[in-house]
């Protein structure tokens, strides 16, 4: 027979925009959120600690882009690594480097205006 928990009250002032979202993400664990604090707490007396890292998040503005992406668009702008092409160059180029399993996808053998209405048909349905 499993030992009873005592149990106590708490009150604590929160945030009520991020009561609401975060009883939403527990609710779909099947969970409220007196289980998820307490599966927080759980951790916190286990882990002797904070159970996840606490940091200041990074400078950075919405429209800032970051080194990966910075490294991305010097690659874009070389004219080294720039060709020019047709379509149906590019679409032979594409179905080179499609893995096994996709080679015969019927989306791989249209031209462009089939994959237009293809995509016009599946967007709307």
């Amino acid at each position: 027979m499993l030992a009873q928990i005592e149990k106590s009250r708490t009150n604590v002032y929160l945030n009520k925009v991020k009561k609401e979202q975060a009883k939403a993400i527990f609710k779909q664990y099947g969970m409220g959120l007196s289980d998820a604090i307490n599966i927080f707490l759980t951790q916190a007396v286990a882990m002797r600690g904070i159970p996840f890292e606490v940091k200041l998040p990074k400078k950075h503005t919405p429209n800032t882009p970051n080194a990966e992406t910075i490294q991305a668009i010097k690659e874009a702008n070389d004219p080294e690594n720039s060709q020019i092409m047709t379509l149906e160059e590019f679409m032979a180029d594409m179905q080179k480097q499609v893995s096994p399993e996709f080679k015969n996808s019927k989306y791989l053998s249209m031209n462009l205006d089939e994959l237009k209405r293809e995509y016009k048909k599946c967007a709307f349905d």
